[in-house]
């Protein structure tokens, strides 16, 4: 069983700007939209092998050489 948070506000803090305040408010189970980003990710997920989802991961984050290799 997983906790999950929405992020609400993210704002410096007012009395240190070193630090950052995030707003949380805590995702019922049964929330529609948490439903169905979980069944996208099962189903994305399924598709392809772990090997796969890293050359993906590393496409997206712009290391085109380390992807190549993967594939």
């Amino acid at each position: 069983m997983n906790t999950m948070f929405l992020v609400k506000e993210i704002k410096k803090s007012a009395k240190n700007s070193h630090l950052w305040e995030v707003e949380l408010t805590l995702i019922d189970d049964s929330d529609p939209q948490l439903a169905a980003l979980a069944h996208r990710m099962k189903e994305h997920l399924s598709e392809s092998t772990g090997w796969q989802r890293l050359g993906d991961w590393l496409l997206n984050i712009g290391q085109y050489q380390q992807a190549e290799e993967l594939y």
